[in-house]
């Protein structure tokens, strides 16, 4: 970035924002930085986009020559400080097109030998992750190939992982297995951080029953596997009657996925006043409403003191909260401020990296052509990008409207918006537009059975800037913490 900063003050341009692609290849022309910067190009908020060297913009020649194409019909141009080419010419294109074949080139050597590697390390029997199955342990680097970072059972808790098999084989329900792991304290490994207690959660365990390593493979993606990497804990039949489900079940246990369901509206954003953490939605059954409830347990911890609220009630009560505070009623007007401007910019660029990692998150054909460890790294790449570009719209935001989400659609008044996002079932569109005035919505347990008690009496909205919220945050420890008022 020095470089760009540097050249940008040697000829008098003027940089609106600079962002890095982090964990990303050249060769994915879909990136959030780099769909965020475009589209900005497209809306006329910039001239242009300049980059150190060619690669570092892609690496895919064709994706490559249109993304240029479309930069240049939108009136901007595409700077590379150490090329200098000037792409007004027909000499400077060839140039141009010549630098991108030669780092496309590069990039699929680079990924030949990555795979060549990874390759290797399989079929000499080394487990490829930064994380330990738990009831294994991993040898240390030698330069004996037989040896080299193999698995072995761990002394302890391989037999508990045996017992955990013999279970399912047995029909025993995954809640009756994960008492059985929490009873036992079996731990998670890590190659950097060693060995740490967890809590088992009962949507933890057909994927741990679901990894073939148990049976002694050493796998990597693309097809690559070694079947006789390590000593196996289970054998293969044991391991395939293990993922048949409970005995009343009559499907096969399956890892949890994002289902289809749409999105709740206040997911992420009502938090239960007893812990901290975010309530999770359940959908209506038989005999109850659909609600929000507090997950109660965690790897965190125990929640003191669950909350379960109605969704409707909640839903109804926070948006009428939210178009009071936001003045709902006035009709849109332009941006009063540069800072507003920038800041609504800012929202954008957050908005843009969450649908880049919600749409990434559930999308299991790319998952099966890279593999689960590849998919997981990518996921955790995007929840980072769309954090840090959250934490930028939080910082830019202007402390004169803590409530005031961005530009609304000329001539329609914020409570129109919410009606037609609503009617619409456009409820990730909602959730993002409360999410930009509400920092939060605590959910404390009701005094009573009686089912008149005012939701008011309940729940406590906390909107953006209006106070300093300590709250979870993926990937983070956090001990549950109450939350009164």
């Amino acid at each position: 970035m020095r470089r760009n900063r540097s050249y940008c003050e040697a000829y008098g341009h003027t940089i609106v924002d600079e962002s890095i692609d982090l964990d990303r290849s050249g060769g994915d022309m879909s990136r959030p930085v780099f769909d965020a910067f475009l589209e900005r190009i497209r809306c006329g908020e910039g001239d242009g986009i300049i980059v150190a060297k060619l690669d570092r913009f892609a690496r895919s020649n064709l994706g490559a020559l249109q993304a240029i194409e479309e930069i240049e019909k939108a009136g901007g141009v595409l700077i590379s400080v150490q090329e200098q080419i000037d792409p007004r010419t027909a000499s400077g294109r060839f140039m141009r097109n010549i630098f991108l074949a030669t780092a496309q080139m590069e990039r699929e050597r680079i990924g030949e030998q990555w795979h060549t590697a990874r390759t290797n390390a399989v079929e000499r029997g080394i487990h490829i992750s930064h994380h330990v199955p738990p009831g294994y342990v991993r040898g240390p680097r030698t330069n004996d190939p037989q040896t080299d970072r193999r698995l072995h059972p761990h002394p302890v808790h391989a037999e508990t992982i045996r017992q955990a098999f013999r279970m399912a084989c047995e029909g025993e329900s995954d809640y009756e297995i994960a008492n059985l792991l929490n009873q036992r304290e079996l731990p998670i490994v890590s190659v950097k951080h060693g060995e740490k207690r967890t809590y088992w959660q009962t949507s933890r365990i057909p994927r741990l029953l679901a990894n073939r390593a148990y049976i002694g493979e050493a796998r990597s993606g693309n097809g690559i596997v070694n079947a006789t990497a390590h000593e196996p804990l289970v054998d293969e039949n044991e391991w395939k009657l293990a993922q048949r489900g409970r005995r009343d079940a009559h499907e096969p246990r399956r890892p949890n996925r994002t289902s289809n369901t749409p999105i709740s509206i206040l997911s992420g954003i009502c938090r239960c006043a007893g812990c901290s953490f975010a309530m999770k939605p359940q959908e209506a059954g038989e005999t109850g409403p659909a609600i929000y409830r507090c997950v109660t347990t965690s790897v965190h911890g125990r929640c003191g003191s669950p909350s379960t609220i109605a969704k409707a009630r909640l839903e109804d009560y926070v948006i009428e909260q939210f178009l009071e505070q936001a003045q709902a009623d006035l009709v849109a007007s332009p941006l009063d401020t540069e800072e507003d401007g920038e800041w609504h910019r800012l929202v954008a660029a957050a908005n843009a990296a969450e649908r880049s990692y919600r749409a990434q998150l559930t999308n299991e054909e790319l998952r099966g052509e890279i593999g689960d460890e590849d998919h997981d790294r990518l996921i955790a790449t995007l929840h980072r990008t769309w954090q840090q570009k959250l934490a930028q719209a939080e910082q830019g935001q202007p402390a004169a409207r803590p409530a005031i989400p961005a530009a609304l659609p000329a001539g329609m008044s914020l409570r129109e918006l919410v009606e037609q996002l609503r009617g619409d079932g456009h409820n990730e569109e909602l959730r993002s537009l409360l999410a930009s005035g509400i920092e939060a919505v605590f959910i404390r347990p009701a005094r009573s059975r009686a089912r008149n008690l005012p939701v008011s009496d309940r729940v406590r909205i906390v909107f953006r800037g209006a106070e300093n919220l300590e709250l979870p945050r993926r990937g983070r420890r956090f001990e549950p913490r109450s939350y009164t008022w």
